[in-house]
């Protein structure tokens, strides 16, 4: 059953405090990465929400669906460190290059969440950053909000999320002076001295 169906049925409204949400998905998503989905202990359904953050007016529950379904992406995700890509998925040779940027950069598969603009698509950016990354890298043009963070490309950004924003990823496989551009924003990114 979606928050629509659910929405038909309850006609009073609900309240959920934003930090719960947040809590509640990294200990599952803990939870699942150690295998201890059976450990997690449910809350009682019959709590009074309001005695949770005396002083603060609970928040409505949105309709959207994206605050309660969890991103999927390709990787382990260890070091935080979130890389988008401008359409569907990757071609091999797309693939093979980027997985060369991130050796580089003493990174592989199993430090980073790799997602397509399609996987985000219908997310908002307060959805990614439930994801908590310390790091985000956003090969080409997506259309999705996380572009509003853009200033150029290869200029690095530091606010609540360290990020830069480079070409797509076909484009700088073939282009060597791009590729230095990639390079040199790289190594100042992940603090790499070579």
């Amino acid at each position: 059953m979606n928050l629509n169906e659910l929405g038909l049925l309850i006609t009073e409204d609900i309240y959920v405090i934003k930090d719960e949400i947040q809590q509640r998905l990294l200990s599952e998503r803990i939870s699942q990465k150690h295998g201890l989905e059976d450990m997690i202990v449910s809350e009682p359904e019959d709590r009074d929400l309001d005695t949770a953050a005396p002083g603060l007016p609970p928040e409505p529950v949105t309709s959207k669906e994206e605050d309660a379904i969890p991103v999927e992406y390709e990787g382990e995700y260890q070091k935080n460190v979130l890389v988008l890509y401008q359409g569907e998925g990757l071609a091999e040779s797309s693939r093979a290059f980027l997985m060369k940027v991130l050796n580089a950069v003493n990174c592989s598969l199993k430090d980073i969440a790799l997602l397509s603009e399609e996987a985000v698509r219908d997310t908002g950016e307060a959805h990614l950053l439930q994801l908590n990354p310390q790091k985000m890298i956003v090969f080409g043009t997506l259309h999705h909000p996380v572009m509003g963070r853009k200033k150029e490309n290869y200029h690095i950004i530091q606010e609540d999320v360290e990020c830069f924003f480079a070409d797509e990823l076909s484009d700088l496989e073939n282009n060597v002076s791009l590729k230095k551009e990639l390079w040199a924003t790289l190594q100042r990114f992940f603090n790499i001295k070579k």
